[in-house]
């Protein structure tokens, strides 16, 4: 638990898809919230979502909409209707959600980051560099390409692994 800084969730939404298919589990954010808040409250959760196209607007949507109605702040590009514009396939949803760390996060905070990508790892390094500790929150239980890489993993003040909460944070 952090002595007096706040403790604030952030969510990679493509990294949670990955995740959701690798643990065999729906993930109850409810839950998972509960149990993160476990060494502590956590002042704020913001989900960071990036709707490739209308398919996945429509089938996040329900996931969306329950995020917002409990205390999830949902944020990120809606492209799901910009049509033929070129764009990055992946990732655009780490922009904000560096910017996001970065506005949120002071001396003495944690950030509960839920993400696995190595390009978060220079965002790790300039948090723990301002002496915020960082929780990265996800699982080594998957395949390469999913499971956070190692450089990232060594960058943070701790990890969860998910796959041990499994049962736990399942939704029913």
């Amino acid at each position: 638990m952090t002595i007096s800084g706040k403790r604030i969730l952030l969510i990679d939404g493509a990294h949670y898809d990955r995740l959701r298919k690798v643990l065999g589990i729906v993930i109850d954010f409810g839950v998972l919230r509960t149990v993160l808040a476990e060494d502590g409250p956590i002042s704020s959760a913001h989900y960071h979502r990036d709707l490739r196209d209308a398919d996945e607007a429509h089938r996040q949507q329900g996931l969306l909409d329950w995020l917002s109605r409990h205390g999830f702040e949902v944020l990120g590009d809606d492209n799901s209707e910009v049509g033929d514009l070129p764009r990055e396939r992946y990732g655009t949803n780490l922009v904000g959600l560096a910017i996001d760390a970065m506005e949120l996060a002071q001396s003495g905070d944690e950030v509960l980051l839920m993400g696995g990508d190595f390009k978060l790892a220079p965002l790790v390094i300039s948090l723990v560099e301002r002496s915020v500790k960082v929780t990265l929150v996800s699982t080594l239980h998957a395949p390469p390409s999913i499971a956070p890489h190692e450089h990232l993993v060594a960058e943070c003040s701790a990890f969860i692994d998910l796959h041990d909460h499994r049962e736990a944070i399942a939704r029913t």
